[in-house]
């Protein structure tokens, strides 16, 4: 149960830290990777 949990928050983060990513428009293309790979896990379904 803990594992999905863990899981879960790590997800919680990564789309928040993804979606920050693209509002402030880090320098280049780096950020638009950066905040697309986090918006879609690719481990996600």
């Amino acid at each position: 149960m803990d594992v999905f949990l863990e899981l879960a928050v790590i997800l919680i983060v990564a789309k928040v830290f993804g979606y920050l990513a693209t509002k402030i428009k880090m320098p280049g293309a780096l950020g638009q990777l950066i905040g697309e790979y986090l918006l879609v896990p690719p481990f996600s379904t």
